[in-house]
Formats: structure tokens, sequence, C-alpha cells
């Protein structure tokens, strides 16, 4: 059984294409980092998954089941945590909770108390009266609350001070550890991706441009110094491997998109004495991604 299957996703909005003919297929628990620039497409996919979106074309299927066709019932397997939230302010975090443990068959109180305990949280409080990070926090609880099988969060820690952002991703991990739920989770902050993600996907421009495991995505960049001469460095500015080059001091600098090993093999291979590597190094992960989605770093 599939957690998620994507497969030849379009979603237009009037003449913009958000989604450009997207695959992802996801069948084992785990935490999957979603990664992109602003606009590159990444809550356009989140929400077509709870759902709250439909797909222009293609086939969005959530644990084997099309979303649209059986809503309610994925709802009491899926939490979600939206890029932005909007609750009435004079409303009190309790009674939002409250409202949801009415919702949702599974709802676990004692879930619900020992992590709002942890985080501090007043839940007498209006809305009007919390911090944007604590209104963060409330929304996870809701999310977490019933113990989703599919747990979807868009830029969850994006106003949470480190401290509490500590804790939440500890949440996930326990989540993770008691329930055995996937996490697919949109951020930015790529220290908390490589403390708690298995799985990286990086969208650009509407499209899945690489997708593997953490230390495969970090590693699939390094950075090359080597002496070149003009004929073989013109070439190389042309391969599609080369992401970037520049003038070095007495080197030319080279940021290729592949392993180290398969660098100084395919370049021995390739132009023999015209490319002297000195020496070349993984640049990790979040220079990987900046690098494959074309920003110079």
């Amino acid at each position: 059984m599939s957690i998620i299957s994507l497969e030849r996703i379009h979603r237009n909005f009037h003449k913009t294409d958000a989604l450009r003919g997207v695959d992802l297929l996801i069948d084992q628990p785990q935490v999957i980092g979603l990664v992109g620039r602003n606009a590159a497409g990444k809550s356009t996919l989140l929400r077509l998954l709870p759902p709250l979106l439909k797909p222009t074309s293609g086939t969005v299927r959530v644990f084997d089941q099309d979303p649209w066709l059986a809503p309610e019932v994925l709802r009491q397997r899926i939490g979600y945590v939206p890029d932005k939230d909007q609750f009435p302010s004079g409303m009190r975090a309790l009674d939002l909770l409250q409202l949801c443990a009415a919702v949702y068959t599974r709802w676990d109180v004692a879930l619900v108390q020992r992590f709002a305990s942890r985080m501090q949280l007043d839940l007498k409080s209006s809305f009007a009266k919390l911090s944007r990070g604590q209104q963060r926090q409330v929304a996870l609880l809701c999310a977490i609350g019933h113990r989703p099988e599919l747990l979807i969060l868009d830029e969850p820690a994006g106003n949470l001070d480190p401290s509490v952002r500590r804790d939440f991703l500890s949440v996930l991990i326990e989540l993770l550890d008691d329930a055995g739920s996937t996490v697919l989770l949109a951020t930015h902050l790529f220290p908390d991706l490589e403390r708690v993600a298995e799985r990286i996907v990086i969208m650009h421009e509407g499209r899945v441009i690489a997708d593997g495991s953490v230390d495969a995505i970090a590693q699939s960049v390094c950075r090359l110094e080597a002496v070149v001469t003009p004929e073989a460095l013109a070439t190389l500015k042309t391969w599609e491997l080369c992401l970037h080059a520049e003038p070095g001091i007495g080197c030319e600098v080279l940021v290729l998109a592949c392993r180290e090993e398969l660098a100084r093999a395919v370049l021995a291979e390739r132009y023999g004495q015209a490319v002297q590597v000195r020496a070349v190094q993984s640049l990790g992960l979040e220079d990987a991604f900046l690098y494959r989605t074309g920003v110079d770093v």
C-alpha cells in the first residue's frame, strides 16, 4: 500500500503553472523533507493531500484512495498544519482543541496535555493574546492530537524560537516512534531537516528535481579546484553536470552535480591532463539545494 502517490500532477492557476508533471511516491513511514525556493510549488503540492485543492490533471492517491472520494475517512488519518494560521482572535486555544476532540474519533487528550505542558502553553488564553509562535504550537497540537498516520507540515517552525523548535522536533520524533507515522515536512530550516528527515525531495519551478536520502542529496554536489586548460574549461562550462564555474587563486573552481569520486573519475576519463584536480569536497545539504536550484553561494 502506498501512503502518497502522485502521478503526472499539473496544477494551473489562471496562466501560472504551479505544478508541472510532479511524480512522487511514499510507500513507507518516514520523515520526508520537502524543500524549494519561494513559489517552487511546495504548498500547492501539500494542499492536494488533505484534500484542499484538486489537480488540473494527474492522479492523486492517499492511502491508495482518491482523497476527494473519501475525504472524511482520510481526514481521520491525516494531520495538517498550513503555512499560515487563521484563528478567530476571540477563541481560546482550549476551545479549538475541544472542537478537534469532538471531530476526531481517536483524539488523545493525554497526548495533547503532555505536549501542551512541555510547550508551556496557556490553553485558556485567547488567540489574540498568543504570540505567532504560540499559535503555531496550538496548530501543531490540533494536527497531532488524533495520532495521524500522515502528518503534513507546511513551514511549521518559521515563527518558533530555537528552544521551542527543538521541542517541536522532539514531538515529531516521538510521534514517529509511537505511531509509525509518516511526516511530510516543508521547511527552509536545513539544520532541522538534518536532525529529523530521512529523505529529501527538492522542488524547483513546479517540478521535482531531486529525491533521495539526506546523505545522498548532501553528497550529490561537490566543489572542485583544478588547473584547467582554456579549451577544457570552455566545454566544462557547457557540461550538464557543471552547476557553477569561477576563477580561483591559480586554478578554476567548479561546482558539479555529482559525488566526489564520480567527479574525479569522469574528469580523468574525459579530459586527462587537461584538467588537473587539486582538491574536491562534498558541499553538504543546504549548498547542494542552493546550487541545484540555481543560486550561487
